[in-house]
């Protein structure tokens, strides 16, 4: 009987070792994705403002251009926020904590 939950124990812990590592690998591959999405926003974000600028003297070829541009922007801006439904999200009520340990509920 030892030697099964021996071997059950071991196979638990290898289990969960292999657990951590993907979740590290996850939230690794999340918080780039997210890095990337926040910083293609605020490139367009620029640029959407810079366009505006440029509205009031173009000339009718350049404006029909800027509408195009805009409206590009705003069908981007609705794939990253489809995303980002699939990212995990920060807010106050969960805390970061140092450690390769994902927080759980009776840690708070």
């Amino acid at each position: 009987l030892k030697l099964t939950q021996r071997s059950l124990l071991g196979s638990w812990g290898e289990t969960h070792k292999v657990y951590r590592q993907k979740l590290e690998e996850v939230t690794g591959l999340q918080t780039a994705c997210s890095s990337s999405i926040h910083r293609q926003k605020k490139t367009l974000r620029d640029l959407k403002h810079s366009l505006q600028r440029c509205k009031p003297r173009a000339s009718p070829e350049e404006f029909a251009l800027i509408q195009e541009i805009s409206s590009q922007i705003k069908e981007r801006q609705n794939v990253f926020f489809d995303m980002e439904a699939y990212l995990p999200k920060r807010n106050g009520c969960v805390l970061r904590r140092g450690g390769s340990r994902a927080p759980g509920i009776l840690d708070f």
